[in-house]
């Protein structure tokens, strides 16, 4: 599921109780649900990202995965190591919490023991007191591309010694993907970058206007 595969199987095979998983496109979310568990991306920069490897400063996250969610709140209570005690705020009643349902994309194309798997969670948060409403958000078709024109150029750059020095240390896969970093140009990075705080804007002020969260499964497949 990603680069935080490790952890997350970890995590699920019981060998430990919670792990941590860096997550810049995925890399949390996706093992956490290909191994059964939760994982969390925090919102950028609310964890330190010291001792972390590098990719991209804009998107670089790191977040825990564990065996319950209230085990990833007491995680993240240490982790944050400023005061805030997020296992606190755990409630099992979901009164006045407006959950948003995508009306496409994100809900496109499901395997259907993906739908079955997102239409029972969202029974789940129904009986436990949340109001689930159909939303329609922004286009989001653009966004993988646009992502890659931030992170790519951003990697190059973290890697640009190595990738000159020490070429033969990187697997061919992760060389190619560096590599085409180098060849995107800076006003291609600078205007998704751009593109990113518009994108941003319109989903604040759409669907998350009308609703508390926005309800997606991790992957369709």
């Amino acid at each position: 599921g990603g680069s935080s595969s490790g952890s997350g199987a970890a995590v699920a095979a019981r060998i430990v109780s919670g792990a941590l998983g860096s997550d810049t496109g995925g890399s949390v979310r996706l093992p956490a649900a290909f191994c059964g568990v939760v994982g969390l991306k925090p919102t950028h920069g609310r964890l330190p990202q010291s001792a972390m490897m590098p990719l991209s400063e804009s998107l670089d996250t790191a977040g825990p995965l564990a065996l319950s969610s209230r085990s990833v709140a007491r995680m993240m209570t240490v982790l944050a190591g400023d005061g805030e005690d997020f296992e606190a705020a755990l409630t099992p009643a979901l009164e006045g919490l407006t959950v948003g349902l995508p009306t496409r994309y994100y809900t496109e194309g499901l395997d259907p023991e993906v739908a079955a798997a997102f239409a029972e969670a969202l029974r789940v948060l129904a009986d436990c007191g949340a109001r689930v409403i159909e939303v329609d958000l922004p286009d989001q078709d653009h966004l993988a591309a646009m992502a890659a024109l931030v992170w790519a150029p951003e990697a190059a750059a973290q890697h640009l010694e190595w990738l000159r020095d020490r070429p033969g240390d990187y697997g061919e896969q992760v060389r190619n993907r560096l590599q085409h970093g180098l060849a995107i140009p800076a006003t291609h990075h600078i205007l998704a970058r751009r593109l990113r705080s518009a994108d941003l804007a319109a989903m604040l002020g759409g669907a998350l206007a009308a609703c508390d969260v926005i309800a997606t499964p991790a992957c369709r497949t």
